[in-house]
């Protein structure tokens, strides 16, 4: 057809020729090869060869497609190329990590105690520590364990619970005390449901996460500091529980226990008890009265009647 001219009645080419037949007045041939303007029209026999040409340096489909319209084409170029990319086993043990998904965050209990998040720090200067947080109130607890063991694990968790009572969800990884035998035993007995998040994704447990550094964050300082790491977290907690917490607008120990905890800055603020038991001593004072008299039994004693 190039070279001896189109027929007037389109319809009667064979269909495969369409994309031929779009561009039948770019078409040329020189030298005896089929040319599209400045492109090397491949016949199908050619194309996998030439497609591993392309695919040679292992570039891309942008700039496999960039190179190929310099110097060749043919129908479904463009969609091979996609293919031959796509099936390349050395790029895609190189290919980047598919971008986050959209964020999935958790419910927010209604009630205090009622979902809890647990996670390990450490070893941090040979200690390991076990990290809870209440996700209602955002309640912090941290308790020094000898092992990641699931028999410590609920050796801390026992007084805890009959402090505040026992949760409905427990949500960690999928660490050997929490997936083990003996710890989904403690939690059946006691009716409290268990949640591990996916393997190998740490941000589903993003609250624990969030307070391990938090925690971590802080034992540094008393390091820096050189500050009794026992003493330098009990003052951090304290501190923590009494704060606004960013997600609630409320201090943890609010949520938790419907007061603020009494600290040092307390003493600051005037005190109502205080002030009226120093009034009613200075008014002991300033009554004179007799001093208090002091009796043994059988001493004999005058009694006025006051009828």
């Amino acid at each position: 057809y190039v070279m001896y001219g189109w027929p007037e009645a389109t319809n009667k080419i064979d269909a495969n020729l369409s994309a031929f037949v779009k561009r039948q007045g770019e078409l040329t041939i020189e030298c005896g090869i089929l040319m599209w303007g400045y492109r090397v029209v491949i016949p199908k026999s050619l194309r996998r060869a030439l497609l591993d040409e392309l695919h040679n340096g292992h570039l891309g489909v942008v700039k496999m497609k960039s190179l190929a319209r310099s110097y060749l084409w043919w129908p479904s170029i463009d969609k091979d190329i996609e293919s031959i990319t796509g099936s390349c086993s050395a790029c895609l043990s190189q290919r980047e990590t598919p971008g986050k998904s959209k964020l999935h965050v958790w419910d927010f209990p209604p009630r205090v105690w009622q979902r809890i998040h647990m996670d390990f720090l450490g070893p941090f200067k040979g200690k390991l520590y076990l990290i809870i947080l209440d996700a209602h109130s955002k309640w912090l607890e941290v308790e020094h364990v000898s092992s990641t063991s699931a028999k410590q694990t609920i050796e801390k968790l026992r007084p805890m619970f009959c402090r505040f009572g026992l949760p409905e969800l427990i949500v960690s990884d999928n660490g050997p005390p929490f997936n083990s035998e003996e710890f989904s035993k403690f939690l059946i007995c006691n009716g409290i449901r268990q949640a591990l998040i996916a393997p190998y994704h740490p941000a589903s447990n993003g609250q624990a996460e969030n307070a391990v550094k938090t925690v971590k964050k802080r034992l540094k300082c008393a390091l820096f500091e050189k500050e009794d790491i026992n003493v330098a977290l009990s003052r951090f907690l304290i501190s923590y529980r009494n704060s606004v917490h960013c997600t609630t607008n409320e201090t943890p120990a609010k949520l938790m226990f419907n007061r603020s905890l009494r600290t040092r800055l307390d003493l600051i603020r005037p005190n109502v008890h205080v002030n009226v038991a120093d009034k009613q001593g200075k008014q002991i004072i300033n009554a004179r009265g007799v001093n208090t008299r002091q009796l043994v039994v059988g001493q004999p004693v005058l009694a006025k009647d006051y009828r």
